[in-house]
């Protein structure tokens, strides 16, 4: 037997997923996703959760204040930490992480925030995550909900 919200976001998946993409209010709890990669480091949805979690970090990357949507404010330097994170000399190109963030759709980590102005597309560097990340960060819903409260856009 599915539960509510395995059926909710089995709609999610496919080609259609734009016109279907939803955000719950209260999203599922999954203990189960790697934020390490093989080589080591952090995989790039764990990475982008922790630079969310650093303040310092507002003009490249910051949480909304909407359920758990974040904003990408600076591509370059986004390119530039997911480079020095990996150790490698030249900077990554930013259509390489948007292919591994579409995998994180796929994969229902984060998803792309359609737009509400322009039917069919997405909101300009808008993500929101489908999977609660405050037990990744060990912390409980209520503490992530008033970081998210003190330090968002």
């Amino acid at each position: 037997s599915h539960s509510v919200t395995q059926a909710v976001y089995k709609k999610v998946r496919g080609k259609s997923s734009q016109k279907c993409r939803i955000f719950p209010d209260i999203l599922p709890v999954d203990n189960t996703r790697e934020t390490i990669q093989h080589s080591g480091k952090d995989q790039l949805w764990f990475f982008l959760l922790k630079l969310l979690m650093d303040a310092s970090n507002k003009s490249v990357i910051v949480w909304t204040g909407n359920q758990r949507h974040f904003r990408i404010k600076n591509t370059e330097s986004i390119c530039r930490l997911w480079a020095e994170h990996n150790g490698r000399p030249l900077e990554v190109k930013w259509e390489n992480i948007q292919r591994t963030m579409r995998a994180c759709g796929v994969n229902l980590i984060f998803m792309a925030v359609p737009s509400k102005m322009h039917k069919g597309r997405n909101e300009e560097g808008l993500f929101g995550y489908v999977i609660e990340p405050a037990n990744y960060l060990k912390m409980t819903t209520e503490e992530l909900d008033r970081f998210i409260r003190e330090n968002c856009e």
